[in-house]
């Protein structure tokens, strides 16, 4: 059966945590940081943080990935639900609407 935060759709939201900045935004950056633009600047004109910037110039490379137990991902599986289950009690996002595929106010 499946969960009933599986309706809640908390993609476009302010609330959503992937990444918001194309290839070609990336691509963009590194040349105006070649220019000469400043991370807060830089951050002000693609409207992210500054350490966002600091990461697509300076990346942080892990030689080997961190190998994790099946436990450790159940958890953040469960956090992940529970986060939107409180947005969505809280009325700070919406369910989807599974006929029209719009959401329900």
């Amino acid at each position: 059966m499946p969960y009933k935060s599986e309706k809640i759709n908390i993609a476009g939201t302010k609330y959503d945590r992937r990444r918001k900045l194309s290839p070609d935004q990336v691509k963009a950056i590194k040349l105006l940081k070649e220019e000469g633009y400043s991370y807060r600047q830089l951050a002000a004109m693609f409207n992210c943080s500054k350490w966002t910037i600091q990461n697509i110039i300076n990346p942080q490379i892990n030689k080997q990935p961190i190998k994790r137990p099946t436990s450790y991902w159940t958890e953040k599986k469960r956090q992940y639900r529970q986060r939107k289950e409180a947005l969505f009690k809280s009325g700070k996002i919406n369910a989807k609407n599974k006929r029209s595929r719009t959401y329900k106010n």
